[in-house]
């Protein structure tokens, strides 16, 4: 049990970490679709974009969601790598 809840605790920790990136790269993923005039001339523009119209606080916009998802996946994962090392490669004694 100690190792899943790591698992997700280091889900919430990459989650929470990436997140603000991961913000920009959907941005500008989506910047100028379905003809619409590009709105964002790089990454920094971006990001200056969106902490000086909307604050710091939009970078996380969707990030409780998003963690909710990734916990289980982590805690799953971690668990998992933990349990087949174990299995492949015993312990000397």
């Amino acid at each position: 049990m100690a190792k899943l809840v790591c698992g997700a605790v280091s889900g919430i920790t990459a989650q929470t970490i990436t997140y603000p990136g991961d913000t920009i790269r959907r941005r500008m993923q989506t910047d100028g679709m379905n003809g619409r005039t590009q709105i964002y001339r790089g990454m920094i523009d971006c990001y200056r974009q969106i902490v000086t119209k909307q604050g710091h606080i939009s970078l996380f916009r969707g990030w409780g969601t998003n963690t909710l998802r990734a916990i289980p996946g982590a805690g799953i994962q971690f668990l998992a790598y933990d349990t087949y090392k174990s299995i492949l490669i015993p312990k000397k004694k």
